[in-house]
C-alpha cells in the first residue's frame, strides 16, 4: 500500500470549492440584477421627465424661453427649444466630472434666460 495515495480529504475540498463558486455566482447575479433594475427605473424616470419637459414647452403661454445644454463637438452647446444651436460654451466636456457628462448626454434644461446664465456661470466659473 506504499503506492496508494490517501484521497479522503479530496471530496471535502472539492465540495467547499464548489460551494464557494456557487456563492460567488449568486452574489454576482444579485448585483447584476439589482443594477439592471435601478437602470430601468432611471430610464423610466428620464423618459417621464423628458415627456414633462416637452409638455411644458408645448403648453407654455409665457414669454420664457427653454434652452438645453448638451455636448456639441466636445464642448457644451446651448440649444433652443426647437433644437437649434444658439451658443457654444468653450468648456471641454471631457474635463467635467462624470455626473456632469452624463447630465449633458441627456440634456440640461434651463427654463429662462436667468437659469441659462446661471448654468453657464456654473460651467465657466
Amino acid at each position: 500500500m506504499d503506492g496508494d495515495k490517501d484521497y479522503r480529504g479530496f471530496p471535502s475540498a472539492a465540495l467547499i470549492v464548489a460551494l464557494a463558486a456557487v456563492l460567488i455566482s449568486a452574489i454576482s447575479l444579485y448585483f447584476i440584477v439589482s443594477v439592471s433594475v435601478q437602470l430601468d427605473r432611471l430610464t423610466e424616470n428620464a423618459a417621464k421627465l423628458s415627456l414633462s419637459v416637452s409638455e411644458l414647452a408645448a403648453g407654455s403661454e409665457t414669454d420664457e424661453e427653454i434652452f438645453v445644454l448638451r455636448e456639441y463637438e466636445g464642448v457644451i452647446g446651448v440649444f433652443d427649444s426647437s433644437g437649434v444651436l444658439v451658443d457654444i460654451i468653450n468648456v471641454q466636456v471631457m474635463s467635467l466630472p462624470e455626473a456632469d457628462r452624463r447630465m449633458l448626454e441627456s440634456g440640461i434644461y434651463a427654463f429662462s434666460r436667468g437659469e441659462l446664465l446661471s448654468l453657464i456661470e456654473d460651467y465657466t466659473g
